[in-house]
């Protein structure tokens, strides 16, 4: 499976954070870093998060989350 590199604007979690969603701001390509700031609309910002983390979230691994919530009664 090929390494996955962010882009400005995917939308991804990371290793350890649970699902919480974050949108990519900025990537560094030279430190394979990326700034990410929280979905729901704060400002909270994320300076320098490794690629090696990093994952894209897409539609079926929300759903997933969703659903794994729902049956776990979170």
């Amino acid at each position: 499976m090929a390494k996955y590199i962010p882009k400005v604007d995917d939308v991804v979690f990371w290793d350890g954070n649970g699902f919480a969603r974050y949108v990519v701001t900025s990537v560094d390509p030279s430190k394979k870093t990326a700034d990410v700031r929280t979905v729901n609309g704060a400002t909270v910002l994320t300076r320098n998060v490794p690629w090696s983390v990093l994952h894209r979230l897409d539609e079926s691994q929300n759903a997933l989350r969703i659903v794994s919530e729902a049956t776990e009664g979170k």
